[in-house]
């Protein structure tokens, strides 16, 4: 008897999520968004079939759609992952491990984490979706956002790319010899901004190795003010030198900030082996110099910083 009732009021097990820890998760996640044109299902097919699905991301696709059909981009794509892919109907918060696509007829953008469906201004053939999208995931995620240019024609999302990557993001564009339209891809990489030109199969790989790095870990949080002072003094030392520009009385927040997004891109954790990094690499200390510049707010550099920039 009971054994009977101690069966009837027991209760399974059931393991929840926290509610707080998910809203953590979801605060913490990185944005991508994904611009395509002509070409792009291809491009996206071989992208989605090399990502993870636990990758602690969210995904947006923004494409040039026929505003007059029907879009079976969710299907299509949701056939290449086993993460969510949902196309985006009036306000949806963005969630890690999700995929939203864009709704033909609309532009989206995303504030606050959630997204946004409105009606384009513009005529059809001078709408461009994906610098929409892309400016609107600058200014709401700055460090947590990241821009993918893929296969297309024209110059769509060249603008929101740069936003990006001024607002401290990642920036990748499609290797233009593997895109079925290059016209995009190319436009971007003109910009001089892109971190990265690859082959959409191998951007997956980029992506989890970046935002696993302390830099976007931390991105909503401020740095430590005693961070390792002298090697920060040291790395300013190596731009003075190499670019004759002192940045020494510039937000040492900022700075640091902007020194941790190029060690995240070249998978370094300490300070002082990215300083060793620079010493030993003057690419890299032309690619810090002009991160710099776009994200932080600089005086009129002059004639000395003109003959810099001729010969970097």
């Amino acid at each position: 008897m009971t054994r009977r009732k101690h069966a009837s009021t027991a209760r399974p097990t059931v393991r929840r999520r926290p509610t707080k820890a998910r809203a953590r998760a979801a605060a913490l996640c990185p944005v991508v968004g994904i611009g395509a044109s002509a070409g792009g299902f291809d491009a996206f097919k071989r992208f989605f079939q090399a990502m993870p699905p636990d990758s602690d991301m969210a995904f947006v696709l923004i494409q040039h759609l026929d505003p007059t059909r029907d879009s079976l981009t969710a299907e299509l794509v949701g056939k290449s992952t086993t993460m969510r892919v949902v196309q985006v109907k009036a306000e949806m918060a963005v969630e890690p491990h999700h995929v939203y696509v864009i709704p033909p007829n609309r532009y989206l953008s995303i504030s606050q984490r959630t997204l946004r469906l409105s009606a384009p201004a513009e005529p059809r053939g001078l709408r461009t979706p994906i610098d929409f999208f892309l400016r609107s995931l600058a200014t709401d995620l700055r460090e947590l956002a990241i821009g993918i240019i893929l296969s297309g024609t024209g110059t769509d999302g060249t603008l929101g790319l740069k936003e990006v990557k001024g607002a401290g993001g990642l920036a990748i564009v499609q290797d233009p010899s593997t895109a079925q339209f290059d016209g995009m891809p190319q436009s971007a990489i003109a910009t001089g901004v892109v971190d990265y030109v690859l082959p959409p199969e191998r951007m997956p790989d980029v992506l989890v190795k970046y935002v696993g790095h302390a830099y976007i870990k931390g991105a909503v949080e401020a740095p430590a003010a005693d961070e390792a002072p002298d090697q920060l003094q040291s790395i300013l030392a190596l731009l003075r030198t190499r670019g004759r520009f002192d940045f020494s009385c510039y937000k040492q927040g900022t700075l640091r900030r902007r020194i941790h997004r190029r060690m995240s891109l070249k998978h370094v954790e300490a300070l002082a082996d990215y300083a060793q990094v620079l010493r030993g690499d003057p690419d890299e200390v032309t690619a810090l110099f002009r991160d710099l510049l776009i994200g932080v707010a600089i005086p009129r550099p002059g004639r000395i910083f003109r003959r810099w920039w001729s010969r970097a």
